[in-house]
């Protein structure tokens, strides 16, 4: 039998919910103003670029492990 690999939209927040919950692994300062950080779960690994004059994050790379 087939097996189904539908994702709900559900899935999707709550997998998104628990990257942005995870522990920090990892921060680094790349120059004076940005700074990239590292959260990691058992299930997934967030990345995350920031700007300290605007206090919000550039970028975000979320990844399932």
């Amino acid at each position: 039998s087939e097996r189904s690999n539908t994702v709900s939209s559900g899935d999707v927040s709550n997998f998104l919910d628990e990257a942005e919950k995870a522990r920090i692994a990892t921060e680094r300062t790349v120059t004076d103003r940005i700074r990239t950080i590292t959260r990691e779960s058992r299930r997934s690994v967030l990345i995350e670029s920031r700007d300290s004059n605007r206090r919000t994050w550039l970028h975000r790379n979320y990844l399932m492990k």
